[in-house]
């Protein structure tokens, strides 16, 4: 039987080729109060119609803009490339408002960040993660008034996944034994961080954790999204992420 999840992964695959040959945008136009806030409140407003595709979303301040709804009402925030800096887990794009290249808001490989990652409420977010021509998928149950509320502050948000998903989420990724601190601005004193995503350690603590994977890491190291490991096993795998919520 096939998860949410994996139902959610073949969908977005198909819909990638669609968002390449389809431009049109539902619901274009200005100021429009009457127009849905997120691609959540589209699909819940008719399942059987709703199909992925280009809309238009009027958060409770300001212009409509425009974003990529996945299945199920998934909200495209951002995209990540780990071989680039944009995102690495010191960038002020995760703490601020600023938008990035808000133009790039269907399924290719160029890097976002839209208006979405400040204004859309969700309970889950869904992440899928390409690496070497191989995509994983995993959903978080968290909840929020928007992925910027949840990280501006810096404050650590646990999240109770398990080992075994994070992994997965990365082939050739690699993680240490102990500590195992996931969740949301994981940080620890020897500055192996990730914004979303797990990091561990050798030792039974997470004061001196060597090991990461997840979106928005690579503080001192050149990978933003992916997995690093800078002791045990020197692994760098460097992954594309995009990253939805709903």
């Amino acid at each position: 039987m096939m998860t949410k999840a994996t139902c959610l992964l073949f969908a977005l695959i198909g819909a990638a080729v669609y968002s390449q040959n389809h431009a049109e945008v539902k619901n274009e136009g200005g100021v429009d109060y009457t127009t849905p806030a997120t691609c959540k409140q589209y699909y819940l407003n008719d399942p059987q119609k709703y199909e992925p595709g280009f809309y238009y979303l009027q958060p409770s301040v300001g212009p409509k803009f425009k974003v990529y709804c996945a299945v199920y009402g998934y909200t495209l925030l951002m995209k990540v490339n780990g071989s680039e800096s944009t995102f690495k887990y010191s960038s002020e794009l995760w703490t601020n408002s600023q938008t990035f290249q808000p133009s790039r808001f269907d399924l290719d490989y160029n890097e976002t960040k839209l208006q979405s990652f400040s204004t859309v409420d969700f309970t889950e977010l869904y992440l899928r993660v390409v690496t070497a021509s191989v995509t994983r998928e995993i959903i978080i149950p968290v909840q929020s008034t928007s992925l910027l509320n949840l990280l501006k502050d810096g404050n650590y948000t646990a999240v109770d996944l398990g080992r075994d998903p994070w992994l997965n989420l990365v082939p050739g990724s690699f993680l240490q034994d102990y500590c195992n601190m996931a969740g949301f601005n994981v940080n620890t004193p020897r500055l192996k961080q990730v914004r979303i995503g797990i990091v561990a350690n050798n030792e039974d603590s997470c004061t001196t954790a060597d090991s990461w994977v997840g979106v928005g890491g690579g503080n001192v190291e050149n990978v933003s999204c992916g997995s690093s490991d800078t002791y045990q096993m020197d692994i760098v795998v460097h992954s594309f992420a995009y990253v939805f919520a709903r």
